[in-house]
């Protein structure tokens, strides 16, 4: 398990992720969370109370991890996951806080690895506007 995987207590997951995803990593880690926002973010999930192998959710993060998403749920559920790109950046530059190396975080944040140094070296993003003002 990597470092950014395990529950921090001085983390509010609410800073760094969407609400849903931010209850996703409370309770089921925040590997899971990133998983799920990587492979599946932007796109209808089903969250059956009782997942089962083969589901989406189950291949997504395991069956320990859907288990404990499910009980986020009262019932059966179709669920939104969030893409999170208005919280990118504060979700790497809290990845860059737990010792990760550039290219895991551009792994599990499903960025360019540029990017990722770029925050690192504490630069905005340097892309010239596709339309300068004339």
């Amino acid at each position: 398990m990597t470092q950014a995987a395990r529950r921090s207590d001085c983390v509010d997951y609410r800073e760094i992720l969407p609400e849903l995803l931010a209850q996703i990593a409370e309770v089921a880690g925040l590997k899971a969370a990133l998983a799920l926002r990587r492979r599946l973010g932007g796109t209808l999930v089903h969250v059956a109370r009782r997942p089962k192998a083969g589901s989406l959710l189950v291949e997504t993060v395991g069956i320990e991890a859907a288990r404990k998403i499910a009980g986020l749920f009262v019932a059966d559920e179709t669920i939104e996951i969030p893409m999170g790109a208005a919280t990118q950046r504060a979700l790497i530059v809290y990845l860059l806080t737990t010792g990760l190396k550039v290219q895991e975080i551009a792994r599990l944040v499903g960025c360019h690895a540029e990017t990722v140094r770029r925050l690192k070296n504490g630069r905005r993003d340097e892309t010239l506007p596709l339309f300068p003002s004339l």
